[in-house]
């Protein structure tokens, strides 16, 4: 309150001699004390403005001679560097606010639609891991992917980039459409793009900017990836309840019948890991008649021992 009522004197002496060096340099320094905070409470482009609208309020106030006038002057603008300081705080309280996360699954034979603060969509898949905050901050949008499949819409949005971290990798777009999947059980996690651009990187080098119909693969083990040409819209055909499968692995069509019907496809068939499967998995189809149908391509037979799936 003291140094206030210091302010109010020099204020009426800087206005009433305004050659007096002395009162000239209080009253900035008044002023000046505030500035570190200013840089928060107000942008670039309006800092100067409002600084220079207050002396010329108080200066077109001093000319009326009103001498109750500067009490209240005086005071207001004590008030308006306070409250600076208020939303300085509110601001800056907000900025380092931690994000609060939420987490959602999809067990076997489930799918799950999401949509973010920003409106992107998220369409999981079976037995999958999705974590994301409640609202993204104001740098970036970041969301984690650490087990699954997962199709993005990405609303665009340049300023703030949306991230998915897979695993070792990053994933990062502005505003497009692609997939990922990231099963535990494959060896290898694929991102294929459906619109737009998408850039994957591992530890801050980008492997890959990829356009429409471009995939990755990217071996977890030895950390090999290449990049293909692909059919993008096979990859979230699962959206509709529909895998479709082009010259597909054994370890692929074992991944999806685990996710579908919680069983596991073993073989004691040598060189069964040679076979290629180009099929459509439908969801609403029995797992009897889905076995049926890749046991007839390649001449061979199924038994079923509980949870596990023998092919021989």
């Amino acid at each position: 309150m003291e140094s206030i009522n210091q302010f109010k004197k020099s204020l009426k002496r800087f206005f009433t001699k305004p050659k007096n060096t002395k009162n000239q340099q209080i009253v900035n320094g008044w002023y000046k004390s505030y500035e570190a905070l200013e840089k928060y409470a107000f942008n670039d482009v309006n800092k100067n403005q409002v600084r220079e609208n207050l002396l010329q309020g108080i200066r077109g106030q001093m000319i009326q001679s009103n001498p109750n006038r500067l009490w209240w002057l005086s005071t207001a603008a004590a008030i308006i560097i306070v409250g600076s300081f208020g939303l300085w705080f509110i601001q800056h309280q907000s900025q380092n606010k931690p994000l609060t996360y939420l987490s959602s699954e999809t067990k076997t034979g489930m799918m799950k639609y999401l949509v973010l603060s920003d409106s992107t969509e998220v369409w999981l898949n079976a037995s999958s891991k999705f974590k994301y905050p409640t609202a993204f901050s104001k740098a970036s949008r970041t969301v984690y992917l650490p087990q699954g499949e997962a199709f993005f819409q990405v609303k665009r949005d340049v300023k703030r980039p949306f991230k998915v971290h897979v695993g070792e990798l990053e994933v990062r777009v502005l505003g497009t459409s692609f997939n990922i999947n990231n099963y535990a059980d494959l060896k290898s996690q694929t991102i294929v793009v459906n619109t737009g651009k998408v850039q994957v990187s591992l530890k801050n080098k980008v492997l890959a900017v990829m356009e429409k119909g471009k995939q990755l693969s990217y071996n977890k083990s030895t950390g090999a990836f290449d990049v293909k040409e692909v059919n993008q819209a096979l990859s979230f055909s699962w959206r509709d309840g529909n895998t479709v499968l082009q010259e597909a692995s054994f370890e692929t069509v074992a991944a999806v019948f685990k996710n579908l019907y919680g069983v596991e496809l073993k073989s004691k068939i040598e060189n069964i890991q040679q076979f290629s499967y180009t099929l459509t998995i439908q969801k609403q189809v029995s797992l009897a008649d889905n076995l049926s149908l890749i046991c007839k391509m390649h001449h061979i037979n199924y038994r079923k021992e509980g949870d596990v799936i023998l092919l021989y």
